[in-house]
């Protein structure tokens, strides 16, 4: 039978618009939740008119008329008289829970009537309803091989010291100072998941503050009063129904003021991903009771044991005593007593631990690995501090309920435990000290540290209270958060974002925090990120994960890894600042490896949560170069902010000696077709760049910032900003940097602040700074006129500077459109005084859409095919413009074109789960190596919002499959913006008739009302081959009869030298040139409209080293009027017919068949020895057009 192809079309409208849903989010990322407040509706409304800023009420707008007297917490900042506003909230009846006037901060508790009288009374910059941290730790899981592949770790070029040159830095400067570097005069503070502090061959004895703020690690404690059992004296209370009771041993007999309490596994119970610490004592249940004794010792000053053992859990088998158990105050217990848990190889990467902690009970539990309970498992610790769990003036537990019958409940905090290890080996990376294995360890081995427990279940008030009393009371601190979440929103400029600036800027604090593990996604960084937050990508070096592909362009390279979230957020800010290694190993080591093919005993979790301790461990190293060397003195009000230099100046040193990222160079096989004429692949030279939004400013410099810091140490401070207008729909505040999607305006006006204070002196300071734009961007300019890349402006404290910026369009649109991708550049303001380095950057990030829908030029679709190397990407940004509509994202492979690939959706940023989308899993894989093989995946966009979506298809990072030597995969995708679901259309001879047949055809969207269904003969095909000598000419005549419209012409290289090069031209009778392909191989192609007549292919051997080579051709005749064949189609599973008017339900499965008869055909050019190329359309009335859309091709036999 005579080979043809069949073009079918996709075609579909969708249901009615629906708010993005939780669900429709990565199940590891929730939204922050607010808590309804009571107050009434009328109340609002009154509130909401006369306020000038509305955003202040946005919390309270879930406002109901119940709980009226429930009272909630607020954290706010005082806009005057800070005493006067604390006054006003005592007088309303509110409790003032923390407060510091430095920054106007007060938390305080109120009902929420009395909040909205506080509020009316326009008392505050900020206004926060306090609620839960739904947070999570940034960090990487591995995917299961029944969705994707995986690999083992393997050790090679994995120090952070030697990645970030810290280790250059520590070398240079005791050479010049003659004093170890060790981060000896700095804290590290660690807010996560926890700490197990047994770990003392990491940490020693270097943790000076734990405090968990989670609301469930607390124990209630009732008085307990003293009973002679059997002639022993005991402490006994009775709390929630259980007998406590415990001797009064040698160790509580000079105590007094006894309380007795419980910790209950149940009550510590956060069972997330799997993990299971709360399970203190390994037997597999929640059932632990542990009994706590709290009491003023001799001194009078409160202290507190665990009974570990006690006859609660453990019955005959345990005791009531706690002799045998650590005092919980003390922090370090375990480094001085337990001495043996630790076993030691000559191989470091195989040293183990003797005994079992938490962090080792998932991996333990069938290894006979020691589950010793007085040895590093229960190594809790008790937090009793002055305004928490004591009164203010610490002298006495502070009462927090009394029940009615009278017992009173008291609280202790408990903290020293890690809820799924996330925390330690984040710590550990941080301030780590393995001394039998230096290369994992950080370079501050001597830092001091600090942990506080708040993933899981902590307030936001809690947070920030923490945060403000350890900013004022630690020297040289830095703080580490590598945690978050991700909301549609991620501006820097909501309350939250504020309070953590003016916090960072008032105390001279660097918090670091990761950006999130959502990428490669455009504005996919977490939240709450601000302006002075050190937000951190986890960079990818090259050796350390060889194994995941081969070929020479692998070696030594670093670049952001595919899953470090990107920028720019919602208000065009320019995140994340700042690039480290996450692909490394924690210091923290394991139990004795489980599996006898591991090779070590170390954690390697990869993630931002990884790399952003590493930001934090180089600020702390470069506090420690500042003080040992004596330039500390030189800070600015140095004894106010206890910091060794200032805030400013540290991200001026840290973001201008970022290494750039390294890029490489590859050949790619990549496509554009999106109408009849083209399907082919051009291979071309491809360079992978990485700009700001996808990593910062680069990969962090230890040394290189180390030397700038020397430089500016003595200079003044200098806070500068930029601010613009929002051209995001939805957006209305002003942004920090334009962002715009699918259009540009002619200029952009956007303004230069000193942010330095209010003082006559700040007022009237006067910078003058030169703007750059970078030589290689083409389409900004200073002046309208002519091209202009610089810049000199004034800035003056009061006033600020405005700047005007021109968008050359011209450069930027391309027929009409803004051309597709992203377009980014950073403008950098250097300050005339110092012009080595920036002050001020604006980012500039436009993103064009690589389809616009256009059923006149584009036909309804959009379509590409190419070639990706391993680990990286290709992005394709798809527009949802009809909220009723459905979009169809079809994404394959072939045995022709094989490759390993996944397809990820972003809306707004956060990715959406395959199956919101109609799919189980997000991989195309043409191999059976993972079971069996799935070359195609289908995704459809139906009632979701309209706007950008982002398209990612990623490669996998091991492949077998090359192009030109690199290892990769091939893909093929197409987007429909009508869509249906067909699964398999054929043509079949039956009863000595032909027949198309379409099987299993769905619609996904909406009811659609058919207005055309049709089988025509599109094109006629001729394909042949030819020989082509070097430097030769081959000339092969084109006969083109009456009714055709336009030629299509393409060649096939067959060979495998990518250096062959063959040129085609399309000239006419007499030697004139129509039309040419020249590009720098032997995959050539022309589509050109043409009149009847006569016409030579000529074929040129540019380049062929073997002499000679065989060459495919195609010549497609597209006809000027497609001839029908058939136009309605006969369902052959009900009575129903295909045709004008047919209405098809939403998820109506049909399947249909055509009869034809190519015999019947008379008005079809002749032109010998070509093919019939089949067109299958169905039109349906969208928007009250009829429309259609071609999506992909199939061969028929």
């Amino acid at each position: 039978m005579e080979k043809t192809k069949l073009l079918f079309v996709l075609v579909t409208t969708s249901l009615a618009l629906f708010v993005l849903h939780a669900c429709s989010l990565k199940k590891t990322e929730k939204p922050h939740t607010t808590e309804p407040v009571a107050i009434s509706k009328s109340d609002y409304n009154e509130l909401l008119a006369t306020s000038k800023n509305e955003k202040k009420m946005e919390l309270l707008k879930s406002a109901t008329d119940d709980g009226e007297e429930q009272a909630k917490h607020f954290i706010s900042i005082a806009k005057d008289d800070f005493d006067q506003v604390k006054k006003n909230i005592l007088n309303a009846g509110g409790q003032i829970v923390y407060a510091d006037k430095r920054i106007q901060y007060i938390h305080f508790k109120a009902t929420a009537f009395k909040a909205l009288e506080l509020i009316k009374t326009n008392s505050f910059d900020i206004f926060i309803l306090d609620r839960k941290q739904e947070t999570k730790p940034y960090q990487i899981h591995q995917e299961d091989k029944i969705i994707g592949p995986e690999t083992d770790l393997i050790l090679k070029d994995l120090s952070s010291a030697k990645l970030m040159k810290a280790d250059e830095l520590i070398t240079e400067f005791k050479a010049q100072y003659g004093i170890d570097l060790n981060c000896s005069s700095s804290t590290i503070a660690v807010f996560d998941t926890g700490i197990d502090i047994s770990r003392t061959d990491i940490f020693q004895d270097r943790i000076i503050h734990l405090r968990s703020i989670r609301i469930n690690d607390v124990a209630f404690v009732t008085e307990a009063k003293e009973e002679v059992i059997d002639g022993v004296t005991f402490l006994t209370a009775k709390l929630k129904g259980v007998d406590i009771q415990i001797e009064k041993s040698a160790k509580l007999q000079q105590g007094q003021a006894f309380y007795l309490g419980l910790i209950t596994e149940k009550s510590l119970k956060i069972d997330r991903d799997g993990y299971a610490n709360y399970d203190l004592n390994q037997d597999g249940k929640d059932t632990g009771i542990f009994p706590v004794v709290v009491f003023k010792d001799s001194e009078g000053k409160f202290a507190a044991y665990i009974n570990v053992n006690d006859t609660l859990t453990y019955n005959e088998g345990g005791d009531s005593t706690i002799e045998d158990e650590n005092l919980l105050m003390d922090f370090n217990w375990v480094a001085q007593n337990v001495k043996d848990r630790y076993v030691e190889n000559a191989d470091p990467s195989l040293s183990y631990y003797k005994y079992t902690t938490r962090m080792d009970i998932i991996r333990s539990q069938e290894e006979g690995l020691i589950p010793d309970r007085t040895k590093g498992l229960m190594n809790l610790v008790i937090n009793l501090e002055p305004g928490i769990e004591l009164t203010e003036d610490g002298k006495e537990l502070a009462l927090i309920n009394q029940t009615p019958e009278g017992q009173k409940i008291y609280k202790v905090g408990i903290a020293g435990y890690d809820i799924n290890g996330h925390g330690t080996h984040v710590t550990g990376i941080a301030a780590g000290n393995f001394q039998t294995a230096p290369e994992y360890s950080s370079a501050c081995g001597q830092a001091k540290i600090i942990n506080v427990a708040n993933i899981g279940d902590s307030q936001h008030s809690s947070f920030f209270d923490e945060l403000i009393k350890l900013s004022k009371k630690h020297k040289n601190i830095v703080f580490n958060f590598s945690f978050g979440n991700n909301a549609p929103i991620n501006d820097i400029q909501g309350p939250e974002s504020k309070l953590m600036d003016l916090i960072a800027k008032t105390y001279n604090i660097p918090f670091v925090k990761a950006a999130g593990n959502e990428g490669p996604g455009i504005k996919s960084h977490g939240t709450t990120t601000s302006k002075y937050i050190i937000a951190v990508a986890n960079y990818m070096s090259s050796n350390a994960r060889q194994f995941f592909g081969a070929g020479d362009f692998l070696e030594n390279k670093i670049w952001p890894d595919n899953s470090s979230s990107r920028g720019p957020t919602h208000d065009g800010a320019l995140k994340p600042d700042i690039g480290a290694p996450g692909w490394v190993l924690s210091s923290v080591p394991l139990a004795k490896p489980l599996n006898p093919n591991d090779n070590s005993s170390f954690q390697y979790w990869p993630g931002t949560s990884m790399a952003s301790p590493n930001v934090a461990s180089i600020v702390a190293l470069l506090y420690d170069a500042l003080e040992k060397s004596g330039l500390s003195k030189l800070t600015e009000n140095s004894k106010e902010n206890f910091q060794a230099t200032t805030l400013d100046k540290l991200r001026k040193a840290i973001l201008n000696s970022a290494i750039p990222y390294d890029s490489f160079t590859y050949t790619s096989c990549f496509s554009s077709f999106g109408t009849n004429f083209s399907e082919w692949c051009k291979p071309e030279e491809k360079e992978f760049q990485f700009n700001w939004l996808e990593g910062g400013a680069g990969r962090i410099n230890t040394i290189g910032a180390w030397n700038i810091l020397e430089h500016i140490q003595k200079q003044k401070a200098i806070y500068l900003g930029t601010q613009t207008k929002s051209v995001m729909p939805g957006y209305n505040q002003d942004s920090i940097g334009y962002f715009s999607i699918g259009d540009v305006d002619s200029q952009i006006l956007f303004n230069i602040k000193i942010d330095a204070g209010k003082t006559p002196s700040e007022l009237t300071r006067h910078e003058r700074l030169v703007l750059k734009i970078p030589t290689d961007i083409n389409w900004l300019s200073f002046n309208r006129l002519n091209i202009s890349k610089e810049k000199i402006v004034d800035v003056f404290g009061g006033e600020g500077a405005q700047v005007k910026l021109f968008i050359l369009k011209d450069k930027l649109i391309e027929n009409g459109r803004l051309k597709p991708g992203l377009h980014h550049t950073v403008i950098k303001g250097y300050n005339l005084d110092d012009p080595e380095y920036f002050d001020v950057v604006f980012p500039i990030t436009i993103i064009g859409y690589h389809t616009a829908f256009d059923g006149l030029s584009e036909n309804f679709q959009f379509g590409v095919s190419g070639f990706t190397p391993s680990t990286m990407f290709q992005r394709f940004f798809i527009p949802v413009t009809n909220e009723h509509g459905s979009t169809l994202l079809n994404l394959s492979t072939s045995p022709n074109m094989p490759g390993d690939l996944s397809m990820h959706l972003y809306h707004q940023g956060i990715e959406i789960e395959p199956k919101d989308l109609g799919a189980n899993t997000p991989w195309v894989l043409s191999s059976t190596e993972y079971g069996e093989g799935r070359n195609n995946l289908k995704y459809v966009i139906n009632q979701m919002p309209k706007g950008l979506y982002e398209v990612v298809i990623k490669a996998d990072s091991i492949s077998n499959y090359l192009y030109d030597g690199i290892p990769g995969a091939y893909f093929q995708f197409n987007a429909g913006e009508m869509a249906l679901n067909i699964e398999k259309v054929s043509l079949k001879k039956m009863n000595n008739a032909q027949y198309v047949m379409i099987e299993n055809a769905q619609n996904p969207g909406s009811a659609l009302r058919i207005s055309e269904s049709a089988l025509k003969i599109a094109e006629l095909k001729y394909e042949s081959s030819m020989v082509v000598k070097h430097k030769d000419v081959t000339i092969i005549p084109i006969s083109v009869p009456q009714g055709i419209l336009g030629l299509s012409i393409q060649t096939f290289y067959y060979g495998f030298d990518p250096t062959t090069d063959i040129d085609i031209e399309l000239l006419d009778i007499l030697g004139n040139q129509l039309a040419q392909s020249a590009n720098g191989d032997s995959n050539e192609s022309i589509i050109k409209r043409i009149q009847p007549g006569e016409y030579f292919l000529q074929i040129t051997g540019y380049n062929i080293p073997a002499g000679s080579e065989e060459f495919g051709y195609k010549i497609s005749y597209i006809l000027s009027a497609p001839v029908v064949l058939a136009n309605e189609f006969k369902s052959t599973n009900s009575q129903e017919t295909l045709k004008a008017g047919f209405r098809w339900n939403y998820n109506k499965l049909y399947s249909f068949k055509a009869q034809y008869n190519l015999s019947k055909v008379t008005n079809l050019p002749v032109i010998p020895e070509t093919k019939i190329v089949f067109n299958f359309s169905i039109n349906a009335f969208y928007n009250n057009e009829s429309k259609s859309t071609t999506v992909f091709d199939v061969d028929l036999e």
